[in-house]
């Protein structure tokens, strides 16, 4: 018994030797076929799981790759450098977010980790938080990268400086609370009503005539809106970020009744639920998840309303929807939203997008899936509730309710936890960063 046992071990041994080869050559097919024999003789082997989900991932078989080490996470969760493996194939998929909340959860378990701190000052970096990162990797010796990051900051700060006019001495005032009636939509574009419309041909196509009170602009009463006028005299009123928009031509009129029209020159990608009118031919097809800028076999959105994509030059009408309620985002180049699954009804043609996840560590709360989007352009929200703009910054964690949370845009990093402190137990989504985060209610 002794014998066959140490003839087992050995066996082992040498296929993983085999294994690491193969990768080292490129050759993750065969190395899949030698670490699968190894992982057949001894099932809970650590060293050969993860060398098997190394060459799932050279293989691009993601799902099946990030299965296994999350796998190992929960049967090892002591074990600092399973985390920082695959947060390292989460920075290669560039899902920083998501690398960022495993690498501080190694470190966290193994304090001295130069490996985790030199990934995590690169996910700091590409968030945009350079000082996190500079900090990162001075942790993880590396004085160059850390004085990188520190011009990097400097940068930043010169960048931000408010000048004298933006903010004289004598005078700084504090930035008011948003206020948000219940009543009021926050988005909408709003036509000319019967009392202003024009009679001239360019206003001849106005499908229709609304009107809306302005929001209260007294000084110091802060309003849910960014208002801008059009050219045709109409008003439009945005989603707030707590930056401020640019007036932009947008593929998309939201009106004050909840109504929507989609004007696309070329493409357009939305959902068709609520649709009752279509001028052109567009071409349709349906659209699916990306996952590291590769396709993957499942529908883009919930099944019973996917996302499609609409080629060719068309007009869309959708009635209001009864239980739902619509929003109008704009994104600037550079700037990176993420939604719940199900939130995003439609984008313009210049965003990109990928699917995510954040991971959940609680039994009983399922991971939250996400829709990531960025580039320059604008986005349709829809969801069950009206949504809130939260304005997050930088020194200060905010917490949401996990049932609640819409989403965020900026460079914020989220953690699932439960939080007690303010009522009863409850899943709780906590933010760090800057940027902007959307709430059902």
């Amino acid at each position: 018994m002794q014998g066959q046992s140490s003839q087992t071990q050995e066996q082992v041994i040498k296929y993983l030797q085999q294994g690491k080869m193969l990768l080292e050559k490129n050759q993750p097919a065969e190395a899949r076929q030698v670490l699968e024999q190894a992982r057949d003789l001894v099932p809970n082997n650590v060293a050969v799981r993860t060398l098997l989900a190394l060459s799932h991932f050279k293989l691009n078989e993601l799902e099946r790759a990030e299965e296994i080490y999350l796998t190992l996470i929960d049967e090892n969760p002591k074990e600092a450098s399973l985390r920082s493996h695959l947060a390292m194939q989460y920075i290669q998929q560039e899902r920083f977010l998501e690398a960022c909340g495993l690498l501080e959860e190694a470190l966290e378990i193994q304090p001295d980790y130069p490996t985790a701190y030199s990934s995590l000052g690169l996910v700091y970096a590409r968030l945009g938080r350079f000082g996190e990162a500079r900090d990162a990797f001075a942790n993880a010796n590396q004085p160059e990268m850390a004085e990188r990051m520190e011009k990097k900051l400097q940068e930043q700060a010169e960048k931000d400086a408010p000048s004298e006019l933006e903010l004289p001495e004598e005078e700084e005032a504090e930035e008011p609370a948003l206020e948000v009636d219940d009543h009021t939509p926050l988005s909408v574009k709003v036509l000319p009503g019967p009392e202003t419309t024009s009679h001239s041909d360019e206003s001849a196509d106005v499908p229709f005539s609304l009107s809306v009170s302005a929001p209260d602009s007294t000084p110091g009463h802060a309003t849910p809106f960014n208002k801008y006028a059009d050219e045709d005299g109409a008003e439009r009123f945005w989603l707030p970020t707590g930056d401020e928009l640019e007036e932009r031509a947008t593929p998309f009129l939201l009106f004050e009744d909840q109504r929507l029209l989609i004007r696309a020159d070329r493409r357009v990608y939305t959902r068709l639920s609520n649709l009752v009118a279509i001028s052109g031919s567009p071409q349709r097809h349906w659209e699916t998840k990306r996952f590291q800028g590769n396709s993957i076999d499942q529908p883009f959105g919930p099944k019973e309303n996917p996302l499609a994509r609409l080629d060719g030059a068309c007009e869309l009408f959708f009635e209001k929807s009864t239980d739902r309620f619509r929003a109008l985002l704009p994104l600037e180049e550079g700037q990176t939203a993420y939604f719940r699954e199900g939130a995003v009804f439609a984008f313009s043609e210049h965003l990109s997008w990928e699917n995510g996840r954040v991971p959940s560590p609680l039994e009983d709360i399922d991971d939250l899936p996400l829709d990531n989007l960025w580039g320059e352009g604008q986005i349709v929200l829809e969801y069950d509730h009206r949504l809130w703009g939260l304005a997050a910054r930088s020194g200060r964690k905010v917490r949401v309710e996990y049932s609640k949370l819409v989403g965020w845009l900026g460079t914020l990093v989220p953690r699932i936890i439960t939080e007690d402190t303010y009522g009863p137990e409850r899943p709780t989504i906590e933010f760090e960063g800057e940027g902007s985060i959307f709430i059902a209610g």
